[in-house]
């Protein structure tokens, strides 16, 4: 018995270790100009607060932009600063779409686990 609660007071003191480099939100920033790169995308969402994560703008087998990245703000209040302020403005030659990004889709998850990394 002894050993399992100490196991269990480990694992708890290792999930608390990793909770604490995690970011406050991530978002995900849709419909891109293909001409935006990742450093205009971290000066203009840099307005609302420290990024956790800097832009990362997915793209396909070939390179070329897919038209959407993810960031991550250190807080909440920016993430929702940077909503609101951006969310539907015109960037480039497209209304950009600017909301949390969401968990659970295996295509999602895949992608925000390689931009982690």
């Amino acid at each position: 018995r002894v050993s399992k609660s100490s196991g269990i007071k480990r694992n708890a003191a290792q999930s608390s270790d990793s909770s604490s480099s995690t970011p406050g939100a991530t978002l995900f920033l849709g419909n891109l100009d293909p001409g935006l790169d990742e450093a205009a995308l971290n000066a203009m969402f840099g307005q609302f607060g420290s990024l956790f994560s800097p832009a990362k703008i997915m793209k396909d087998e070939k390179g070329s932009p897919k038209g959407y990245a993810f960031l991550s703000f250190d807080s909440t209040q920016s993430a929702d600063a940077a909503i609101q302020a951006l969310n539907g403005q015109l960037i480039g030659s497209k209304v950009i779409t600017v909301s949390y990004a969401r968990k659970g889709n295996k295509e999602t998850e895949r992608r925000t686990s390689k931009y982690k990394q």
